[in-house]
């Protein structure tokens, strides 16, 4: 299998569904899939009582639990839409609901340690295929959860060593379902890859706010414009959340942190050594690369071919 492989598949499915997590990610897969005419049994599973509230009135699921062990039969797909940090204590937790045909996935954006656990906390038998998908928001909780959340987003699969090919198709469809695009790869490609898409943005956006806050008092912030609150809006993200994001992914995102801080000194030197056209250069570079996002993101199911010599080979198919 290639780094990154992606599929056309349809396949069947799943006939009950149980999400442990009913946040942005969590909430926002309920809603898209019954907006998009999801059938099925869907129960809901959140120790937060205010969350079970916001969830039960929605209408969208048969059950809102507080904890898995309240239900009264197993589930044919358990989604853990936790944080990394609740990952392990949620998987355990939720055992009543897992047989032996489950599949296993959840969403978060390490998948290496995320292999791990499950490894550890499941018999050998239990399928497990973990899930990212590639869209999120500054804002949490159940109410900011949106029904197109993932329309039109690159949704990571990863494999482990044993899964049911007939769950993965279904997984594949039901991730279609949601409006987003599969993509099959390995928890180290796509955590190599997740660091500089997601997490090495994040923290240089915390890192520019805390620069400003040596300089400046916090009441200057009045005077910034569209750069420095585009450039810094994901700061406002969950920190228990992008704590545990960063600690999961702490060698990647270290070698994504060498990497920044000797662009930067690149940066330094033209600019102390005041060359010009080296500067320039550098500019139009990155700028055409740029440029290159919003061009893939206009047209999110033709064809391409991305190549990175550096960390790995992206293929997507075109339907």
């Amino acid at each position: 299998m290639q780094p990154f492989e992606t599929t056309k598949d349809e396949g069947d499915f799943f006939r009950t569904i149980a999400v442990a997590g009913l946040g942005l990610i969590g909430g926002s897969m309920v809603k898209a899939l019954r907006r998009k005419g999801y059938t099925g049994s869907v129960i809901g599973i959140d120790p937060d009582f205010e969350t079970r509230k916001l969830a039960e009135a929605s209408g969208l699921f048969d059950r809102v639990l507080e904890d898995a062990s309240e239900s009264p039969s197993q589930v044919e797909l358990l989604i853990l839409a936790v944080p990394l940090g609740r990952f392990e204590e949620a998987l355990r937790t939720s055992l009543h609901l897992i047989g032996p045909d489950t599949l296993v996935t959840d969403a978060g954006s390490v998948k290496t340690t995320v292999h791990c656990m499950t490894e550890e906390v499941l018999e050998s038998s239990i399928s497990f295929i973990g899930g990212h998908p590639m869209a999120g928001s500054d804002r949490s909780g159940f109410s900011s959860a949106s029904p197109i959340l993932f329309e039109n987003a690159y949704y990571f699969l990863t494999l482990g060593p044993h899964f049911e090919k007939t769950q993965l198709e279904k997984l594949q469809s039901l991730v279609k379902m949601m409006g987003a695009i599969p993509v099959m790869t390995t928890p180290e490609a796509h955590d190599a890859l997740a660091v500089q898409l997601s997490h090495l943005p994040h923290l240089a956006a915390c890192a520019l706010v805390s620069t400003f806050k040596q300089s400046h008092p916090e009441d200057f912030l009045k005077f910034a414009g569209g750069g420095f609150r585009d450039t810094t809006r994901i700061a406002m993200g969950e920190p228990e959340l992008w704590q545990d994001i960063f600690i999961q992914n702490k060698e990647q995102l270290a070698i994504g942190i060498d990497g920044l801080i000797e662009e930067l000194l690149k940066f330094k030197s033209l600019l102390v050594k005041e060359h010009r056209e080296a500067l320039k250069n550098n500019l139009i570079s990155t700028q055409k690369t740029r440029l290159s996002l919003a061009t893939n993101a206009e047209r999110t199911q033709d064809l391409a071919l991305v190549k990175d010599a550096k960390l790995c080979e992206v293929y997507i198919e075109q339907d």
